[in-house]
């Protein structure tokens, strides 16, 4: 499979040329990415009447919830219902990777408990019964599958007075899933940004990307 083409530089919303990793990048990334994700979803699935448009907002967003929230086996159905058919890559690739790497990886035997009661406390948050101090605060490493700390993906390494947002098993940096910095423009930004000390991060984007410009110019 041919590597993807990233440039240093990148067409903003608003028609402005803008560089990757500046803050131009980052204000418009969330923007980017969700008019991507909404304009592939209707793409693919191309509703025909507004029910049909609502219901494919509602599943989409209900997949990016999912997905957020470290519910990999949920999320990994809707992401591969959304490009049913599909044969090319989509915006929806990404996830479905790490969807899939992350469930092809046994339970830990000390998690099990702990993804028992995730499992269990995810069902009864479908149906709204559950409060927020019930919620299991660890979630699945993206690179290790182990449980850990759940740290927001926003969070940087050091500073804010936080935790160092790593796994605390495999010791890989931003170890929570994240749809917007999962995306091949977040990673991008991420690059560019030089935003993770992990050298083998930046081996796995450049065997995936054909990158074309300096990130450290």
């Amino acid at each position: 499979m041919s590597r993807i083409a990233v440039n240093e530089s990148l067409m903003g919303p608003h028609g402005v040329q803008i560089r990757r990793g500046s803050l131009e990048d980052f204000v418009s990334l969330w923007e980017r990415v969700g008019y991507s994700a909404g304009r592939q979803a209707h793409e693919l699935l191309r509703p025909a009447t507004d029910r049909q448009t609502r219901q494919v907002v509602k599943s989409l967003q209900s997949t990016i919830d999912a997905y957020d929230g470290g519910d990999y086996s949920r999320a990994l159905i809707g992401f591969e219902r959304l490009q049913s058919g599909c044969s090319v890559r989509t915006c929806f690739s990404p996830y479905v990777t790490v969807c899939k790497r992350v469930l092809s990886m046994p339970i830990h035997r000390h998690d099990l408990a702990t993804h028992r009661r995730f499992i269990i406390l995810n069902k009864l948050a479908l149906f709204g019964k559950i409060v927020g101090s019930l919620t299991v605060p660890l979630r699945r490493c993206k690179w290790c599958g182990r449980y850990t700390q759940k740290v927001s993906p926003d969070v940087p390494l050091k500073g804010l007075g936080q935790v160092a947002n790593k796994c605390r098993c495999c010791g890989r940096e931003y170890p929570m899933p994240s749809f917007i910095w999962d995306s091949d423009d977040g990673r991008a930004y991420s690059y560019f940004r030089r935003s993770f000390s992990d050298r083998d991060w930046y081996s796995e984007f450049a065997s995936e990307f054909d990158i074309q410009g300096d990130p450290s110019g």
